[in-house]
């Protein structure tokens, strides 16, 4: 599979690597494609990359000295510290040096005292050579308080700080269909790993039956390996993430249909948020959304949702080789119970990546309130401007009862009156032409296929930024 997209991050990168000295956190969850953008940013470069193998105990300076023999071409046989094996390569040759560790927690699991030790080869040694340290993980809570937690040795001693997120929707489907892209997306989630598993000549759902359901199915215990890496009463974290996927998005829907308190549900949706599992969505419009009353929570992990809504329900027959119910749920419902959700974040992808490239500074999310519910919505604070959205995976093209009902809803919120309201739609099968008509009578924003409706509003929005 070709490396695709991390413009920013390999700059960020390369920005630290032109420093005197730099020391680089990165994390994000498996499968992410860390370790590939580290290999490939190292390319051409004096490093030593070495990934820690959680069946190796106390044999990591081992393997630490075999990429370091590997790297320097030396003969070296042994190092008595870690202190001892890097100053070695620093020390081989003249120039700027990349030390870079991957899968660092397991080195904190295995070895009590390793941040101790760092912090001294930091403070003493590193920090004054021409050196650029990278500690890469992918167990989120630990990695991050490398730095972060004030009780730890290296303590803000980062220079930067990387969260490796999955692709964007629109690096997924470059070259694609866009149906077929978003349906695509809808299992990946942008996640590399994920994506190099797709056979492109096969469906979206059997490639979901061939990954997660049939025997021999290498995904069918992802989740399970996913939260495992995290915390350790995995199944408590899958209850939650099922119970969310299946349509209980508030805290009192949650916690009757868990039969739990919600002082006993709170820790649980709250580590799964800090794991990038789940998000608390509020009201656009929300004064103070870190408070508010209205969170709903949704499952924002794509693959995570998929394997929620099809995989785990029939987990039992499956694992008896039953797979025919799972199969044919899937067929039935891939689109209405999954896609049509996953549209809605991948219509917010390309709402914001258009009109960032407008200049437009705002945040997305979505609103719902007193029964009206809107797909996707921007806030520019500057212009007080809302774009309201709606998002529709349809097989015929969309109608203009679409864009009439959009405005009746948007019209009946009082708290949308100090604003200017642009209106959205979003579609994957075009529009009939009393939908086109209406929209430039309108002013409305029309997106099909992921791109702007050539005629009907670009002009306008671009009049609106020069004003």
């Amino acid at each position: 599979m070709e490396f695709l997209g991390r413009e920013k991050e390999m700059e960020v990168l390369e920005n630290q690597y032109k420093k005197d000295h730099s020391f680089v956190l990165m994390y994000g969850r498996r499968r992410v494609g860390k370790s590939t953008l580290i290999t490939r940013f190292i390319q051409g470069k004096k490093a030593v990359y070495y990934s820690v193998n959680d069946d190796l105990g106390s044999m990591y300076l081992s393997g630490f000295t075999e990429a370091i023999r590997e790297a320097t071409g030396s003969n070296i046989s042994r190092f008595d510290s870690w202190s001892d094996a890097i100053s070695f390569f620093v020390e081989s040759s003249p120039g700027k040096k990349i030390i870079a560790i991957d899968e660092f927690q397991y080195l904190m699991m295995s070895d009590k005292g390793i941040l101790r030790k760092f912090q001294s080869l930091w403070d003493n040694y590193l920090s004054k050579k021409n050196v650029m340290l990278i500690l890469c993980g992918s167990h989120l809570s630990m990695m991050r308080n490398i730095t972060s937690d004030y009780n730890s040795p290296l303590f803000q001693r980062n220079t930067a700080e990387i969260r490796i997120m999955p692709l964007p929707f629109e690096v997924t489907a470059e070259g694609k269909d866009h149906r077929r892209a978003v349906e695509e997306y809808a299992i990946t989630g942008g996640v590399p790993f994920y994506m190099q598993l797709l056979d492109p000549d096969k469906t979206p759902v059997e490639n979901i039956a061939d990954l997660a359901i049939l025997m021999g199915a290498p995904l069918i215990n992802e989740p399970e390996h996913l939260l495992g890496s995290e915390f350790k009463n995995t199944g408590a974290y899958l209850r939650y993430l099922r119970t969310v996927a299946d349509g209980n998005r508030k805290m009192g829907d949650i916690c009757s249909a868990t039969s739990t308190k919600a002082s006993d549900a709170a820790p649980y949706l709250d580590k799964l948020q800090r794991v990038g599992m789940l998000r608390r969505d509020v009201p656009i419009t929300a004064d103070d959304p870190e408070h508010s009353r209205k969170g709903l929570y949704t499952v924002s992990d794509e693959f995570m949702a998929m394997w929620s809504r099809f995989i785990q329900p029939f987990r039992t027959s499956i694992d008896s080789g039953n797979c025919l119910p799972a199969i044919r749920y899937l067929n039935e419902h891939y689109i209405d119970r999954h896609v049509a959700f996953v549209f809605e974040d991948v219509c917010r992808q390309i709402l914001r990546s258009t009109l960032e490239k407008l200049n437009v500074a705002a945040v997305y999310g979505t609103y719902w309130d007193n029964g009206v519910e809107i797909d996707v919505a921007a806030l520019d604070i500057f212009s007080k401007t809302l774009y309201m959205g709606e998002c529709k995976f349809w097989e015929a093209p969309v109608d203009s009862k679409v864009l009439t009902s959009l405005m009746s809803k948007t019209a009946g919120v009082e708290e949308f009156r100090k604003y200017t309201v642009r209106h959205c739609v979003f579609s994957v099968s075009g529009y009939t032409d009393a939908a086109i008509e209406l929209a430039k009578e309108e002013d409305f924003i029309l997106f099909d296929n992921g791109k702007l409706v050539d005629g009907v509003l670009p002009e306008v929005l671009y009049i609106d930024r020069l004003s």
